[in-house]
This record gives C-alpha cells, sequence and structure tokens, in this order.
C-alpha cells in the first residue's frame, strides 16, 4: 500500500500532495520502464581503468607485442 506524500516548502507551508494513486502510476511506470531495459545479458563486461592498463602496459611490454 502507497501512501499520499506531502512535501513541504523550507519555511515549513505546504507545497504539494501527491495523491497515493498518483504515486501507484508513477511506481509501476518506472517498474515497467525498468523491466523493458534488462536484456538477455544483465552483467555488462567489465572494463579496465584507464590507468591500471597503462601500468600494466609500462611493466610486461613484452606480453603486449607477443599477443598472449
Amino acid at each position: 500500500m502507497i501512501y499520499e506524500v506531502k512535501i513541504k516548502k523550507p519555511d515549513g507551508s505546504l507545497k504539494e500532495v501527491i495523491s497515493s494513486d498518483r504515486l501507484e502510476k508513477m511506481y509501476w511506470e518506472t517498474f515497467y520502464q525498468n523491466e523493458n531495459n534488462i536484456g538477455l545479458v544483465t552483467t555488462p563486461k567489465s572494463q579496465v581503468p584507464t590507468w591500471v592498463k597503462q601500468r600494466l602496459d609500462l611493466n610486461y611490454p613484452d606480453s603486449v607485442n607477443s599477443g598472449s
């Protein structure tokens, strides 16, 4: 169950009231949008940070040229 939300201004006065129906609609729109963005492969290939690659290239220059 989602309850209505009251948003207040810094001075304490009421700025906006968001109804539970509107919050529920916002929640489900976001939920379905996120579901549609999920692909078959959910874990992307991790990339090596540039500074790590540069340091490895300096320490092991032969392994880069040999193709290993």
